[in-house]
């Protein structure tokens, strides 16, 4: 049983140290994406509820602003631009 327990054990200590080391760049390409659709970063608070998942995940999968919005220019259409301008 003590075995048992030690694998257990270890196995627990492996999984939160990768929730540790994941959940930043998650946060970070979260925050990013919904500057891309011209929303707060603020708005992943909504997966905290159990209604707020569905908009959120809305806001996940919409197709970007074009353009400039409130939180500077799309960066994607900035590189494709300056590729057909080479």
């Amino acid at each position: 049983m003590g075995i048992t327990l030690g694998i257990i054990d270890t196995y627990g200590a492996l999984a939160s140290f990768f929730s540790l080391i994941t959940i930043i760049p998650w946060l970070a390409l979260s925050v990013r994406r919904l500057h891309d659709v011209n929303k707060s970063g603020w708005y992943m608070l909504l997966i905290f509820t159990i209604i707020g998942l569905i908009p959120y995940l809305v806001l996940l999968f919409k197709k970007g602003d074009v353009g400039t919005n409130n939180f500077g220019e799309n960066e994607i259409l900035k590189h494709y631009s300056s590729e057909n301008k080479k």
